[in-house]
């Protein structure tokens, strides 16, 4: 149903229109968006670290993880 509505609702589909053009230029071209991207793993990556401190839930996530470099502020 929500994924119809934008196609026979145009006032609806406006609310998307900059939203999925910002969607179609990432996918072509990633290389703007290293840098943010890898900032937000960081964060996600230490926020599990918050939330299982005893990696019960998620161990799989850290031994593969190693931050080069801190998240850029």
């Amino acid at each position: 149903m929500f994924r119809a509505k934008p196609e026979h609702d145009q006032e609806f589909a406006a609310w998307f229109t900059g939203l999925l053009a910002d969607v179609d230029g990432l996918a072509a071209d990633t290389a703007q968006a290293v840098g943010r991207l890898t900032d937000l793993q960081v964060q996600l990556i230490a926020l599990i670290g918050l939330l299982d401190p005893g990696r019960e839930r998620f161990p799989q996530f850290r031994l593969a993880y190693s931050p080069r470099t801190p998240p850029r502020s």
